[in-house]
């Protein structure tokens, strides 16, 4: 028999900064993830395991053998699959109150307004980027901007991670957008062409979840860019 709710959050619920009263925020926040390879695959098992069980997946790839040395969850078994359709199998298993929203598509300008919906008052929703690619992140910075979502940018190659937190943009200060940050549309070298440690993966999609947590319970999300040094094992912070 599974174990009940208290019993599976116990752990969790003991620490000051969350408690019953921030696990129920968990359990109640929404989180879309766009991208389930390297990065997104970790954030989704460690926000499930964390009590977030309302994940919106989003991917249009198939799982390949190359794979597998640094993206959660999948196994052999998975290769052939689309990504989405099997992390969702592997999420379910890890939790049957998972509720998941699954999308076998790219996101693009035509189907933005489903797959990221609008806000409104619903303070647990976040949007999590964990693509690789430049056109996506744009089109997530302008739908979050124009309908007041945080979201969180992560990126990872070689042994570098990246992660930077965009809050609501509802205060009349004014705050920078990812493409403030990265104006140059060059495509950054990948994954293919420059390898990856599955370590520095894990660290960056970490803190990725870590700051999540802290905006669905409402708490100061770090401001700084977060720069993920895995051979040293070392974070500097750069502000923007």
């Amino acid at each position: 028999m599974p174990d009940s709710m208290s019993d599976r959050y116990a752990r969790q619920e003991a620490l000051p900064a969350i408690g019953k009263a921030g696990q129920k925020k968990l359990g109640e926040a929404t989180v879309t993830i766009v991208g389930l390879g390297a990065i997104g695959s970790h954030a989704a098992e460690l926000l499930l395991r964390a009590g977030v069980h309302n994940l919106i997946l989003i991917d249009d790839d198939m799982v390949e053998l190359s794979n597998l040395q640094r993206q959660a969850l999948y196994t052999e078994k998975d290769i052939g699959l689309m990504k989405a359709d099997a992390i969702a199998r592997h999420l379910q298993a890890i939790d049957g109150k998972a509720r998941l929203g699954i999308h076998t598509k790219r996101m693009d300008e035509g189907n933005m307004d489903s797959l990221l919906p609008s806000m409104g008052r619903d303070a647990g929703r976040v949007v999590l980027d964990c693509t690789d690619n430049l056109e996506t992140r744009y089109l997530i910075d302008a739908r979050c901007k124009s309908k007041n979502i945080p979201w969180v940018h992560a990126a990872c190659v070689g042994w570098w991670g990246e992660v930077k937190v965009f809050p609501s943009f509802s205060s009349s200060v004014r705050q920078k957008t990812y493409q403030d940050i990265f104006p140059d549309k060059k495509t950054p070298l990948g994954c293919v062409d420059a390898g990856v440690l599955n370590h520095a993966v894990a660290m960056t999609a970490a803190i990725q979840v870590g700051e999540t947590v802290k905006l669905i319970l409402g708490e100061p999300p770090t401001e700084e860019l977060m720069r993920i040094n895995a051979w040293k094992h070392t974070i500097e912070k750069i502000r923007v």
